[in-house]
């Protein structure tokens, strides 16, 4: 299952929405914040990098999934890596556990910079 995740451009997500923790796999983290601790920081670190109307979105979408107001998550934010260069991600995912206290929400994230650029390029062609 790693093997295919990461054949397939797929890291795996957690979000702690008791302690608004947000953890990402190291590596793929290391490629958005470089030498930076966003592996395993609060969401206002993952989000302080992403476009400001994405990361209201993806705040107001964790939030929901976490208290139970919807059972899944699907989103695509723009967040800017180590380098300075905007990246699309695609961020799914759901609750893990259940009952009114379950806030725990884990997913996939996916890099779908090469999909967006494409479908831009045919859309002003």
């Amino acid at each position: 299952l790693a093997m295919a995740a990461a054949n397939g451009g797929l890291t795996a997500w957690e979000y702690d929405g008791s302690s608004a923790r947000l953890c990402l796999d190291p590596r793929f983290a290391a490629l958005l914040a470089g030498e930076g601790p966003l592996h395993a920081s609060g969401l206002d670190a993952f989000l302080g990098r992403c476009d400001p109307v994405d990361a209201t979105v993806l705040a107001q979408a964790l939030e929901d999934v976490a208290a139970g107001r919807c059972e899944l998550l699907d989103v695509e934010c723009r967040v800017q890596d180590a380098q300075g260069t905007w990246r699309w991600l695609r961020m799914q995912g759901q609750v893990a556990g259940q009952g009114a206290t379950a806030q725990r929400v884990c997913g996939i994230l996916r890099e779908v910079t090469t999909e967006r650029t494409a479908l831009a390029a045919l859309a002003s062609a």
